[in-house]
């Protein structure tokens, strides 16, 4: 949908308004975004009123639990992550430049979707 890569210095809910914003227009069925705890406060707010009344769904540990208890939905950013390693240029932080890293995030992602699809007409 959108993709943004930057330096390590900011927090990552300080850069997601760039991200977010303009979602809505480009994609009109969009309901709800998900999101985990470090994007919670005043992004979910910006973002229902930045989008006439789409959701920022924060996934939240549960609470009172030790050690590791799988996130409902986390598997989803966890999986796409995994494929992106899939890539040599992409294993590593190789990348001088953040708008090369993000052309690369990019095209590995267009060919995975391309991969796909091509398996639904086999």
């Amino acid at each position: 949908m959108k993709v943004d890569v930057h330096s390590a210095t900011p927090h990552d809910s300080t850069c997601a308004k760039s991200v977010l914003f303009g979602l809505k227009e480009k994609f009109p069925r969009l309901i709800k975004i998900l999101a985990d705890s470090g994007y919670q406060g005043d992004l979910q707010r910006w973002f229902h009123i930045h989008t006439r009344g789409c959701l920022l769904t924060i996934i939240k540990s549960y609470d009172g639990t030790k050690g590791f208890k799988i996130q409902q939905w986390r598997w989803v950013i966890e999986r796409s992550f995994a494929w992106l390693g899939n890539f040599r240029r992409l294993s590593k932080d190789y990348e001088i430049t953040t708008s090369s890293a993000k052309a690369f995030i990019e095209l590995a992602f267009t060919k995975i979707m391309m991969k796909n699809f091509s398996k639904s007409f086999t």
